[in-house]
């Protein structure tokens, strides 16, 4: 039994190998993530240095745009982000064909990446509409969006869709006042803000019908970035529905409320107070995004990773396998895309409400 013994330790000696190899490549690499867009002209770059056993702000890089192989813009200027990425500030015009080209530089060029993409093509919209009664927001009512979106022929396409809400709030007095070459300075609140519509219905954004089981549901079936293909209006047309609550396009939203104001008139020589009386103007923008095929698959498994699959996190975290992302930086790692804008505003009117001398505000007109 001894010699069985001796002899099969040579064999378990050579069966064994390191448990945490001793790691290989470039001690220190450039991480880059960004999400430019035609939209904008201000873009923001996130960027890390991605170490052997860590994950560290990069503080010390400099940034440059190139478009169609001009450098438009330059930066060594951060703001911290998180505690593992800093961020970078471009300013920039970028239209739908344009080649874009991030180089990122350490000192001394002991680090450098760079990533190329070319803009895709802005998508096509033939027609949007908005059907519902804009002039009171009850309880429980909501609006229908219609957006007719054209696909591209020939070849494959990836969007998103994305509906914000702008809101000016003007001092009625103050504006009769100063006139129209002075009516800014009357305005007293500006709101823009994204909205999330009820997509539930529509199977373009929600092909597996799945419904939130509450209103933190983060099921990643639901698609709540409301991403989505051509695949099923290919070389053709498609008209998208979706659901708006009223209260999120036509209530006004301001930081502030008085129900006094002055202002100084000049042939008086005296400060004359009023009561305040506001007027809100009111649109709403639909945006659709073109996507180039790496940015959707990357944002789609970011989803997946981070949305839950099977309603337990437990079984997503210990079933599931790691996530392999789509990447462009060369010399490093992450991802730069460019997304292409069309935009369409929708103007919903302007209401007018008073304040009265209980510092209290009323508009029977939309109440």
């Amino acid at each position: 039994m001894k010699r069985i013994l001796l002899l099969t330790l040579p064999l378990l000696a050579a069966c064994t190998r390191t448990l945490f190899p001793d790691p290989t490549g470039p001690e220190k690499m450039i991480a880059l993530e960004a999400r430019l867009s035609t939209a904008d002209t201000l873009h923001t770059l996130y960027a890390s240095y991605s170490l052997h056993d860590d994950v560290v702000p990069a503080d010390d890089l400099t940034i440059s745009c190139y478009i169609n192989g001009e450098k438009k813009a330059e930066t060594t200027d951060y703001e911290a982000y998180t505690t593992h990425a800093n961020a970078y500030r471009l300013r920039a015009d970028i239209a739908p064909g344009d080649i874009v080209r991030i180089v990122a530089v350490s000192p001394g060029g002991a680090a450098e990446a760079e990533a190329e993409v070319t803009a895709p093509p802005a998508p096509l919209l033939e027609r949007v509409e908005i059907d519902g009664d804009l002039s009171g927001v009850g309880l429980g009512k909501t609006l229908l969006v219609r957006i007719r979106l054209k696909d591209t022929p020939g070849e494959r396409n990836w969007f998103r869709m994305q509906l914000f809400r702008h809101q000016e709030t003007f001092d009625v007095v103050k504006e009769e006042h100063l006139g129209p070459a002075r009516a800014l300075a009357a305005r007293c609140g500006h709101v823009t803000a994204e909205v999330f519509p009820q997509t539930e219905k529509e199977p373009l954004l929600n092909p597996t019908a799945s419904e939130p089981a509450n209103q933190w549901d983060r099921d990643y079936f639901l698609n709540r970035h409301n991403f989505f293909t051509d695949e099923l209006f290919t070389d053709g047309s498609y008209t998208l529905q979706v659901r708006v609550a009223a209260a999120l396009l036509l209530f006004p939203e301001l930081s502030f409320w008085s129900n006094i104001g002055e202002y100084l008139d000049e042939d008086l020589r005296k400060w004359v107070q009023y009561p305040m009386v506001y007027r809100t103007d009111r649109e709403m923008a639909v945006w659709i995004s073109s996507l180039t095929r790496t940015d959707y698959l990357r944002t789609r498994l970011w989803e997946q990773n981070r949305f839950s699959l099977t309603g337990f996190y437990v079984f997503d975290q210990q079933f599931s396998e790691e996530m392999v992302y789509p990447e462009n930086v060369k010399g490093g790692i992450g991802c730069v895309s460019v997304r292409s804008v069309s935009e369409v505003r929708l103007d919903l009117g302007s209401i007018r409400f008073d304040c009265d001398q209980y510092n209290k505000w009323r508009h029977p007109d939309i109440l």
